[in-house]
């Protein structure tokens, strides 16, 4: 975690060293998709909403507790949550 110049943890911070929001975040990620060398990548549809629920999979699938992840994510419910482990159901 990165304490940007406001004084707020953020994960992921601008070039002024500010917190990253959603809009900001969806033209970096399609800026980097452009500089892939790699069509199939390119022509998905990857948002930043599509990388956080990757990325919770992934903590789950490799062992990480439901309640670690509710936290990562930042869910003050456990419902919210348990939504990836009925993705791995489905894998």
């Amino acid at each position: 975690m990165y304490t940007g110049s406001h004084g707020t943890e953020a994960l992921l911070i601008n070039k002024y060293g500010n917190r990253m929001h959603g809009q900001g975040l969806e033209r970096r990620l399609q800026h980097l998709l452009t500089l892939v060398d790699d069509e199939i990548l390119r022509e998905k549809h990857v948002t930043p909403h599509c990388l956080r629920h990757s990325i919770a999979t992934h903590l789950l699938q490799q062992g990480m507790k439901i309640e670690d992840i509710q936290q990562f994510l930042g869910y003050s419910s456990l419902k919210s949550t348990q939504i990836y482990t009925h993705l791995l159901e489905l894998l």
